[in-house]
């Protein structure tokens, strides 16, 4: 009897296992928007952000880096600085230097990436800039990157990564460090 309770109680824990493992495999990437010259862009403020405010980590395989830290503070005069960090399997791989800025009504999202030796990777005086394309009460859809919060302590980045003519859609989770 014992162990006929033993295989059932084991037989419904796989059934939750289970079902938990599909319903996650089956969910949907949110929208990914683009931005284009002259579209309107959503009318937010810093407020808006406050929920990434925090020092967070990412795992994964993102181009290489299995993990990473993500550092976003709560600035002054309508600009929130933050800062990124990927790592390989041994040593530091980038740095990018980020800034959410509040700018005509609504919130531009600028970052420059730099090598492990501080050499920037786009031109000297040209940041990527990414406007806030339109938000919710938990995702914010800047250009070509999805954040969605989960939890308060939880938060995915999905990025529309464009390579010559394909586009591949990365997901990138990072959990609050506490």
């Amino acid at each position: 009897m014992k162990q006929l309770i033993s295989y059932t109680r084991l037989l419904i824990l796989s059934l939750m296992l289970s079902s938990i493992s599909v319903s996650f495999a089956d969910e949907a990437v949110p929208d990914i928007l683009t931005y284009t010259s002259g579209d309107p862009i959503a009318e937010a403020s810093l407020e808006d952000l406050v929920w990434l405010i925090g020092d967070w980590r990412w795992e994964g395989d993102v181009f290489g880096q299995k993990h990473g830290e993500y550092i976003i503070r709560m600035g002054e005069q309508g600009q929130m600085p933050a800062l990124a960090h990927g790592y390989s399997r041994y040593s530091l791989f980038f740095n990018e230097i980020q800034i959410f800025k509040e700018f005509d009504g609504g919130i531009e999202w600028r970052l420059k990436h730099f090598g492990k030796e501080l050499k920037g990777w786009e031109p000297q005086y040209q940041p990527i800039v990414r406007p806030l394309i339109k938000k919710t009460e938990n995702a914010l859809y800047f250009h070509d990157f999805t954040f969605v919060k989960e939890s308060l302590d939880r938060f995915v980045i999905y990025a529309n990564v464009k390579s010559g003519t394909t586009n591949k859609i990365i997901t990138v989770p990072h959990v609050r460090i506490k």
